[in-house]
């Protein structure tokens, strides 16, 4: 496996007009999907929105398919940072918590998913 966690991305650029904006398409299946108390679904939904301005600000431009970047090197390198940050917040709580415990070892065993689908993939 080769190492893209100390390989950065170029920026993003808009090379398919034609794409979907990426942030939309999720904002949509997370409204269908999620089932759960509608004021906690409105809040993420809004982190949605402030993430997707976030980048537009930072690129100019909305996270789309077909922008000059790996969306698997960015997913790992997103899900080693998502493990070594759960693993800071279960140390700087008081006392154990076993649903932080729970999102750490989850995002471990995605990270061990992603890299056995992207070996399979590129047998």
């Amino acid at each position: 496996m080769n190492s893209v966690a100390n390989t950065p991305e170029p920026n993003p650029v808009n090379l398919d007009n034609d794409q979907p904006a990426l942030w939309d398409l999720v904002i949509e299946d997370f409204d269908h999907r999620y089932i759960g108390d509608e004021k906690i679904k409105a809040e993420i939904i809004q982190l949605m929105n402030d993430r997707d301005e976030f980048g537009l600000k930072k690129y100019s431009i909305h996270l789309k398919n077909k922008n000059g970047r790996s969306f698997y090197n960015d997913l790992l390198c997103e899900l080693l940072d998502a493990a070594v940050y759960s693993k800071g917040l279960l140390r700087e709580n008081d006392c154990f918590d076993e649903n932080l415990y729970k999102i750490y070892t989850d995002i471990l065993k995605l990270l061990v998913y992603l890299c056995e689908i992207h070996k399979d993939v590129n047998e």
